[in-house]
């Protein structure tokens, strides 16, 4: 009520439901249910009615036979999540966004509030690329979501050299790790398989409190060492960097050196890893690239109509790789002659 004044502030005219709700949750008016949340038990008021309406967990936790009469705590989701998930309810919509998106994801199924676990998953496949697939691959395993899961492991055996690379993968559970490093449609290079799967092991170790030791290493990775493409190795990788690891045995080492050297043999119980093609990197003089558009040519019944864009090099020249104004004699030493090479038949006998 405004001071002096006898009247009350009417905020309600001339505002949609949305902004009435809005302004019910900001400014906790006669609000009835209070959640202490967090590990700091951040107190956070709410409405009995919105909760109830929106949500068929929360009905039965506020209304059902054992329903809550005290403060309710909320110790296993961070306040600024649950708020977030609680404008949701008021208003039907949220703010997603890669920092809350799966505390939101957690809520909307520990809750059920459907609407907003589809805009959760909606935003981690507008997002996924190779950087991040990693995390949104666990994150869909996680929650049991097989359709994001199926996309981001697919990203995830594309691109497994940038996805090796990133953080998150250290992070992905056994159950993720052996799917991906298993996988006959892995594509990455064999040192940067080896690497990823050595870090991943070393953060299991820390994770396990184990020291980080060739034998832990071996322990964590067991079998799963198989997957690793050493067979597609470089031999002077493997000898400088896979033998002084330590993690795989000394008969095991003997079989991919055997293996390296005469490819022939049976690696198993390791299987092999195609290396990727790598993308066609035009050489200087050729880098630059020209373009045709067939639209512009005369229509040839013959042909199809629509417009296609050919790419081709210009043709190289063999003089464009020789150094300026070559001789012949300067790819001889010194103190030879031309005649030197010529058989005996050949050279003049003046």
């Amino acid at each position: 009520m405004a001071a002096g004044s006898g009247f009350v502030k009417n905020w309600q005219s001339r505002s949609s439901v949305v902004e009435c709700n809005r302004h019910m949750l900001t400014s906790e008016h006669n609000s009835d249910v209070t959640f202490l949340v967090g590990k700091g038990e951040k107190p956070i008021r709410a409405h009995r009615y919105v909760l109830i309406s929106r949500s068929c967990v929360f009905d039965a936790m506020l209304c059902g036979p054992l329903a809550e009469k005290d403060d309710i705590k909320m110790s296993d989701v961070e306040a600024d999540i649950f708020s977030d998930m609680l404008v949701y309810l008021y208003t039907d919509d949220a703010t997603v966004t890669p920092g809350n998106v799966t505390g939101l994801l957690y809520l909307a199924k520990k809750y059920a509030i459907g609407g907003l676990e589809t805009l959760c998953l909606t935003h981690q496949e507008n997002c996924l690329s190779p950087e991040n697939a990693c995390l949104i691959l666990e994150q869909a395993h996680r929650f049991d979501e097989k359709d994001l899961y199926d996309k981001a492991c697919k990203v995830v055996l594309q691109h497994g050299d940038i996805c090796f690379a990133t953080e998150s993968f250290k992070n992905l559970c056994h159950d993720c790790f052996d799917n991906v490093l298993k996988s006959g449609d892995l594509t990455v290079q064999p040192q940067n398989a080896f690497k990823a799967a050595t870090a991943w092991a070393e953060a299991e170790c820390g994770c396990k409190g184990r020291e980080i030791t060739p034998k832990n290493l071996r322990s964590i990775l067991g079998e799963r060492v198989y997957g690793i493409p050493f067979i597609s190795m470089e031999k002077d990788y493997y000898v400088d960097n896979v033998v002084p690891s330590g993690i795989l045995t000394d008969e095991e080492n003997v079989k991919i050196m055997s293996c390296l050297l005469c490819p022939e043999k049976d690696p198993s119980p390791f299987f092999g890893r195609k290396i990727p093609n790598l993308p066609y990197r035009p050489v200087t003089p050729f880098a630059e690239i020209y373009s045709l558009d067939i639209s512009t040519l005369p229509p040839d019944p013959a042909h199809n109509p629509h417009p296609i864009t050919y790419w081709f090099l210009p043709s190289p020249k063999l003089t464009d790789w020789l150094p300026p104004s070559p001789k012949l004699t300067d790819w001889l030493p010194p103190s030879l002659k031309l005649t030197d090479w010529l058989p005996p038949s050949r050279k003049r006998t003046d």
